[in-house]
């Protein structure tokens, strides 16, 4: 069965590419998406941490609206942040049901141009990710 997916309308240019990505993540590992929610698709690089680095884990969620279509809810890229005791924390939070980027150290509207001009260059650096196979694991939870 394939996604109905709405991506009309968001707040930030969400790529063909983007669009394409969560389409194959989903309609590869979910048979049946009438009985769902939501879902949540986890991009991880096992080896990033405090110390050696890495790329960071993403996490893409997309909910069903009232009727019945998955609408992209927040696109969450993670980071280490501190020395000495080092947490996860949410680096970059691309929140499109606030209509916000919120992150560690910004929070801003996703209709911002700038806001905007930054989500292009953060996807199309984590597409690269993606298409490089720096993440050698992808998971999909069932919401």
């Amino acid at each position: 069965m394939k996604l109905k997916f709405n991506h009309e309308g968001l707040a930030v240019p969400v790529s063909q590419g983007m669009i394409d990505l969560i389409h194959q993540c989903s309609d590869n590992l979910i048979e049946d998406f009438t009985a769902l929610d939501g879902f949540t698709i986890n991009f991880k690089d096992t080896s990033y941490s405090a110390s050696s680095g890495g790329y960071h884990p993403v996490e893409i969620g997309l909910f069903k609206n009232g009727q019945g279509i998955f609408c992209l809810s927040y696109i969450t890229d993670f980071a280490y942040v501190g020395i000495q005791y080092p947490e996860l924390i949410k680096d970059v939070d691309f929140n499109f049901d606030a209509g916000q980027l919120q992150g560690y150290l910004m929070n801003s509207c996703l209709t911002n141009n700038d806001t905007q001009e930054f989500y292009v260059l953060w996807e199309g650096n984590f597409l690269s990710y993606v298409d490089m196979e720096c993440f050698d694991e992808v998971t999909v939870y069932l919401l």
